[in-house]
């Protein structure tokens, strides 16, 4: 497979350049094209099977096909052995591809994010390339952000809208410059996500009540931080739509809204006060919602169905976070909120299950239109 050259290029922190221009035209000349993305992160290896689609104004010009059982981080550790354990399980998910899909050559891609640890690459590289003949791509978190916006902002609402990924590890988000004409992306980074924040307060707090280390380590560390980067970026306050992606942002609206699982989530301030407030003072119920308040006209075998989905993405929410970090990623939320302006904005919504391979579908888009 070609190199797409953005991939190639260092990606400076704040700036990141794009042939988004160009992409809804270049994709949709061939619609219906399928290609598979095979994702390797730090924490786990997920697939996901994606198609590009005809023109949509209100979505990006693919969609995804298929997800592919992902393999756990606990399932293999990265020391001298990882690189052969992981191509096996890659060799496996592409098997599984080609068994579904039969891609055409050149439409299989294996991709390493960010978080991979740079001594185990080369090798990692060389034994998938020995496995499945695919040359493995290594992308920042610049690059991973870029893609993600690609992968869920429309094309019409690009000079619109401010991405924001609050992760586990890190914050990060992405809007378009008008300055730079729409082929232009601009990312930013916050050092902290929701578990790194709750490690921080934590190493901060002694014996005290994680509460209010949380407030105390809030307005001392975490405001002036988002402060600044909204002062180096004072285009943010122009962009009329706020797009949430991230975990902490699915599991507010899984446990405020357990029946609300569209596309697009609508996310309010009293939504983030209320996350916030009731994840330091009443993690209990905030956690136990009442699924007996369910939507009007939702009845019978529907409801039950809906019911049970509900039940289990608060378990899953249950597993994903304590409730430390539930109260640390809540505050990383409310302080971008007040910082930002989200009540001034138009809209403010959580990209809700496509943002899970945002950035899969936005790395097919950027290598069709570069060619590659």
């Amino acid at each position: 497979m070609n190199k797409s050259p953005l991939l190639a290029a260092c990606v400076c922190l704040l700036t990141c350049t794009l042939t988004g221009a160009a992409l809804p035209a270049g994709v949709n000349q061939n619609p219906g094209e399928i290609y598979g993305v095979i994702e390797i992160g730090a924490s786990g290896i997920k697939g996901v099977v994606v198609q590009t689609t005809a023109a949509d104004p209100e979505t990006p010009p693919a969609k995804v096909l298929k997800q592919y059982a992902p393999l756990d981080k606990n399932a293999f550790h990265w020391d001298a052995s990882a690189s052969g354990r992981v191509a096996e399980f890659v060799e496996q998910m592409y098997q599984e591809m080609e068994k579904d899909y039969n891609l055409a050559i050149g439409h299989l891609s294996v991709v390493g994010s960010s978080g991979l640890p740079d001594n185990v690459r080369s090798n990692l590289a060389e034994t998938i390339l020995q496995k499945v003949r695919a040359k493995m791509e290594f992308i920042n978190v610049e690059k991973e952000i870029s893609l993600e916006f690609l992968g869920i902002v429309p094309a019409r609402r690009f000079s619109q809208v401010v991405l924001i990924d609050i992760g586990s590890g890190n914050t990060k988000g992405a809007y378009t410059p008008r300055s730079e004409g729409s082929a232009a992306l601009k990312t930013f980074q916050l050092p902290w996500g929701t578990k790194t924040w709750a490690h921080e307060i934590n190493q901060t707090r002694g014996d005290g009540d994680f509460g209010l280390a949380a407030d105390v380590l809030g307005e001392h560390k975490l405001l002036p931080a988002i402060r600044q980067f909204a002062q180096e970026n004072p285009e943010l306050n122009n962009r009329r739509r706020v797009y949430l992606a991230g975990g902490i942002t699915w599991a507010m609206c899984r446990l405020l809204h357990p029946y609300d699982q569209g596309s697009w989530v609508k996310v309010t301030d009293s939504d983030i006060d209320s996350f916030y407030e009731r994840a330091k003072k009443d993690p209990g119920s905030l956690l136990d919602p009442n699924l007996d308040q369910a939507p009007k006209g939702l009845n019978g075998e529907e409801l039950e169905t809906a019911k049970e989905k509900a039940k289990s993405e608060i378990a899953k929410v249950r597993d994903v976070f304590s409730q430390d970090q539930l109260v640390a990623g809540a505050q990383i939320l409310k302080a971008l909120k007040e910082t930002l302006g989200f009540a001034k904005k138009d809209a403010v919504f959580f990209a809700g299950e496509k943002a899970l391979y945002a950035w899969d579908i936005g790395y097919v888009l950027e290598k069709l239109t570069a060619g590659g």
